[in-house]
């Protein structure tokens, strides 16, 4: 996947490009979770925070979920320190 080899390759502002313009109805979890990676590493705390209630809302049956758990726990311990 596309934006997958961008976020390993560290591309990270690529990968925000690329998903800006896919609109919010059409991202997939998968899309949705390097979104909230890249946010997280891009020190994006808030729109990082609201990609993962979108995630939580939009699909809560997904595989990706212990993973946005996860995420979301790194969140909270950075926005603590």
């Amino acid at each position: 996947m596309y934006i997958q080899k961008l976020y390993h390759s560290n591309q990270l502002n690529r990968v925000v490009e690329t998903l800006e313009k896919i609109s919010v109805e059409y991202l997939t979890d998968e899309l949705l979770f390097y979104r909230i990676k890249t946010d997280i590493k891009l020190k994006n705390y808030d729109q990082a925070k609201d990609n993962i209630d979108l995630f939580e809302s939009r699909h809560p049956n997904s595989d990706l979920i212990p993973y946005i758990i996860y995420e979301k726990k790194l969140l909270i311990n950075k926005n603590e320190n």
